[in-house]
């Protein structure tokens, strides 16, 4: 399968040369669209968390990633989410199904439900924040006890931009990132997509 990915390398300089947004100013870059609508086969260009170390640590170990959204149901709220991780010497393609009830996505095996908000952002790009929710079950599969990761597995918030062509120009990249410092994300991503890293091949699952 011959895919191209979007090839971006993220700078730090972008979220900390940035000056504060005035509300106004963020209103327009932070009002999410009607609807969640995935764009199949993307790769992963960054993600910044808030709280949630054990995903960051996770997301820090890896090289590279793809996901490929496939709706089931002509009503576009049934879907099979495939993703592709590289860790380097070690690949993971796991797929997982989900119902769409407006922009709340629930994953029955293990009762995790993710609130999508779409934002506006390039052509051929997907960015969104993720805001989600889990009990018990999860925690007990992860085999956490420590009372401050069991309070960020319970609830963390997430933003995501994903590309599909070659090439990202760099006002499209500067666009995204204002918008993560309207949404409260600052720092540096825990996760960067250099080119230079190959993706894991989604026939391997």
């Amino acid at each position: 399968m011959n895919l191209l990915f979007s090839s971006l390398f993220l700078v730090a300089g972008l979220f900390l040369s940035s000056s504060a947004l005035s509300v106004e100013e963020c209103r327009p870059l932070i009002t999410p669209l009607p609807r969640f609508e995935p764009v199949s086969l993307l790769c992963w260009v960054c993600r910044l968390a808030l709280a949630f170390r054990i995903f960051s640590i996770l997301f820090k170990t890896t090289k590279s990633q793809w996901v490929d959204f496939i709706q089931t149901s002509p009503d576009h709220k049934e879907f099979v989410q495939d993703i592709g991780i590289s860790l380097g010497a070690s690949q993971i393609v796991s797929t997982s199904n989900y119902s769409a009830f407006v922009l709340i996505f629930y994953f029955p095996e293990s009762n995790f439900t993710c609130t999508y908000h779409s934002l506006p952002t390039c052509e051929g790009c997907l960015l969104y924040t993720v805001d989600s929710r889990t009990n018990n079950q999860l925690i007990h599969i992860m085999n956490i006890d420590e009372p401050k990761t069991i309070a960020e597995v319970k609830s963390y918030r997430a933003f995501y931009l994903m590309a599909k062509e070659s090439t990202i120009k760099h006002h499209e990249l500067a666009h995204a990132m204002k918008q993560a410092k309207c949404l409260g994300f600052t720092g540096e991503p825990d996760f960067i997509y250099d080119p230079k890293d190959t993706l894991c091949d989604k026939d391997e699952q």
